[in-house]
């Protein structure tokens, strides 16, 4: 089923919940959110250069959401709505990202990349 406000062709990979927010990432730079799960708002990538979102993670000791995608794209946020990029060097894809009680973010990506 599609949701209000979330472009069908976008392709979601993941969602995530933290802090009151839904945040849902995916291809073609779309990020959107919900504070119900149920309505859905886009939002837009302040500098970014990723083509697509693969993952999300919401880092509870940090309140920051982390979004990680193509073209070494790294991206947070203090609430899902409003996105700074990080600058990282590098051309791979990042796949996936996580971090633990203690606010260390680690993501994965192409060829071995930590």
């Amino acid at each position: 089923q599609t949701m209000p406000g979330i472009d069908s062709t976008s392709g979601l990979n993941k969602i995530v919940y933290g802090n009151g927010t839904f945040v849902a990432v995916g291809n073609s730079r779309h990020i959107y959110y919900s504070l119900n799960g149920t309505s859905w708002n886009s939002t837009n990538i302040q500098g970014g250069n990723s083509d697509d979102i693969k993952s999300v993670a919401y880092c509870p000791s940090s309140n920051t959401f982390v979004a990680v995608g193509s073209k070494m794209g790294i991206y947070t946020s203090q609430n899902g709505i409003s996105w700074q990029q990080t600058i990282v060097h590098g051309t791979g894809t990042l796949f996936d990202v996580s971090c633990n009680q203690n606010g260390r973010i680690v993501a994965v990506g192409e060829d071995t990349t930590i």
